[in-house]
């Protein structure tokens, strides 16, 4: 019965949905972000690096003690880590949807400290770093040089001090994290660029 009321009277219906489409336009601009469902595990990284030790090295003396200290921390899903070569390590803890990102880093930092003593000195010396993540990436930056006149040394090196997390003040980024050679690196006409902008 309401479906033949409004079929016949057709003028109505049109202006009916063209009042429910202005007034969901207005209420999408005024909608606060932080209204919308959280549909990203929050993360907690634990990094730190140990100077001269090979991957198998640092999973023995760095990885286990960390690793079996955070293992079975509240609300934690899974974890995932990282052993470089170089000496880095690298642990992603991934939390429940919706749990406090930053009771969970307090909590992330207190097991930590208690593996600290079971570290290797070089390490305790180097530091532990626990910090949020976002798995969301905010965006990319590319630099290319004209012509191939720099290699992707250069441009890498001239990354690092221009394009760090310390030049995004006033900007919600936790960190910033290189890309590889090919995928972060253009080598073609016209000078070095790079393109930032800050998203709200």
């Amino acid at each position: 019965m309401i479906s033949k009321f409004f079929i016949e009277r057709p003028v109505l219906s049109n202006v009916i949905a063209i009042l429910m489409v202005l007034i969901g336009g207005v209420c999408l601009f005024r909608l606060a972000v932080a209204q919308y469902p959280d549909i990203v595990p929050p993360t907690v990284q634990v990094t730190t690096r140990y100077p001269g030790a090979s991957a198998k090295t640092v999973i023995d003396t760095v990885a286990l003690p960390i690793e079996q200290q955070v293992n079975g921390v509240e609300d934690m899903l899974y974890m995932q880590s990282y052993s470089g070569a170089d000496g880095t390590y690298s642990l992603t803890v991934t939390f429940k949807i919706g749990t406090d990102l930053n009771f969970a880093q307090v909590l992330v930092q207190n097991r930590v400290s208690s593996a600290l003593s079971q570290l290797p000195q070089s390490v305790q010396n180097q530091g532990v770093t626990v910090q949020k993540k976002s798995t969301a990436i905010l965006l990319f930056v590319t630099l290319s040089s004209p012509n191939a006149t720099y290699d992707s040394l250069f441009l890498s090196n001239y990354r690092h001090p221009s394009i760090s997390r310390t030049n995004w003040r006033g900007c919600p980024v936790s960190a910033t994290s290189p890309c590889s050679a090919p995928a972060n690196i253009r080598c073609g006409s016209g000078s070095i660029r790079t393109s930032c902008k800050c998203a709200d």
